[in-house]
């Protein structure tokens, strides 16, 4: 919800405002069961980073899958 609130306050500005999932990654937290590198997981949330003017907001991404709300 925080995302959407935020992502709707920030319309017409620059600023997106998203949320992404990066799925099950390896990582000492997990003790290495992961099925993704931290570089594959980190896709999205460089793509999200990198958005234009024209890039969405408000929205949800699992992997690199925008999911409905």
């Amino acid at each position: 919800m925080l995302t959407i609130q935020f992502g709707k306050e920030l319309t017409d500005t620059a600023v997106k405002i998203n949320s992404a999932a990066p799925g099950y990654t390896i990582t000492d937290m997990n003790q290495g069961k992961g099925t993704k590198s931290v570089e594959q997981a980190s896709q999205i949330i460089i793509q999200l980073a990198l958005l234009d003017e024209n890039g969405p907001s408000g929205r949800y991404f699992e992997e690199s899958v925008e999911i409905p709300w």
